[in-house]
């Protein structure tokens, strides 16, 4: 299967019907935990979201993260990819914008202050490394420069056939003007948000955390990662 058949599949059968997406969504009770977390991290690399903001969340699930970051002062689109996927996010969150697009052919050059999309197959359940750094080269030229942010969320569930988190991290590094951050636990933002206040606090908990991150590893825990992409 070539890497387009891989895509084109990842769209039909794993998800992108209305059942998919909400198992692989957070639900309303847990989302404000999750971007307070994401919070954090873009306090680590001083994003400063406008009072006037243009927002979206690609692949917005139920869209109660979605509901989430509006609350926090965003004014966010969510954006899914089907008929079946539209009727999931308006039935849960029916107040929010959410319209129908591809993420694959996401491309509005210079018009986010923020784009977010957490767990969507084309990058967590295909290994198709070209179309997957196409996908996310036209998403980071789509940020406002000097200072638009991309965060990408996305699990090695299904390794290796999914997104090379340290390759595409390289690749874009590479294109000079977007600043790549490390890979972020998740998990550690989850459970020991309190206890991060910064870049160095939440370093220590990763190494005082590192074996069970292994041994949970070993046992086929699915890692989930937070990468930052800031335009310059």
């Amino acid at each position: 299967m070539n890497a387009f058949s891989k895509i084109a599949h990842a769209k039909e059968h794993l998800g992108y019907k209305s059942g998919n997406i909400y198992s692989h969504t957070i639900d309303k009770d847990n989302a404000k935990n999750f971007v307070n977390g994401y919070q954090k991290i873009l306090n680590f690399y001083k994003f400063h979201l406008p009072a006037q903001n243009k927002c979206i969340d690609l692949g917005c699930g139920a869209g109660h993260l979605t509901n989430e970051f509006k609350n926090h002062g965003f004014d966010i689109t969510g954006l899914e990819y089907s008929n079946d996927a539209l009727d999931v996010a308006k039935k849960h969150n029916p107040h929010l914008n959410i319209v129908q697009g591809d993420m694959s052919k996401f491309n509005e050059p210079n018009s986010y202050d923020f784009i977010f999309s957490r767990e969507v197959y084309i990058i967590t359940r295909v290994n198709a490394f070209t179309d997957q750094k196409n996908i996310i080269s036209n998403i980071v030229h789509s940020l406002k420069p000097r200072g638009g942010v991309f965060m990408l969320v996305g699990s090695d569930v299904s390794y290796p056939d999914c997104m090379n988190y340290d390759l595409i991290r390289k690749v874009i590094k590479n294109q000079g003007d977007i600043l790549v951050s490390q890979k972020y636990y998740e998990f550690i933002f989850r459970k020991f948000n309190k206890f991060i206040f910064g870049k160095i606090s939440y370093k220590i908990l990763e190494i005082l955390l590192y074996p069970l991150i292994a041994y949970k590893s070993r046992k086929g825990w699915a890692k989930i990662y937070i990468i930052l992409f800031k335009k310059k």
